[in-house]
């Protein structure tokens, strides 16, 4: 499998509060959210696309 994230300067990345430490759980949130929208089209037999964050933003790829 092949993914790639490549831009996680969008705002679902980020923590509102300007916290390094927050910035941090944010971006992995949303990194895992991400993560489980690829799994759930893996199992519905999709085998690559975009990925896209929590406000539509194109911020990668993906590929089996």
């Amino acid at each position: 499998m092949r993914l790639e994230i490549t831009d996680t300067d969008g705002a679902t990345f980020r923590d509102d509060n300007c916290n390094h430490e927050l910035d941090a759980e944010a971006r992995q949130r949303e990194i895992v959210r991400i993560l489980r929208e690829i799994a759930a089209k893996i199992e519905s037999g999709e085998t690559g696309g975009v990925c896209r964050d929590f406000n539509g933003n194109t911020v990668g790829t993906w590929s089996l």
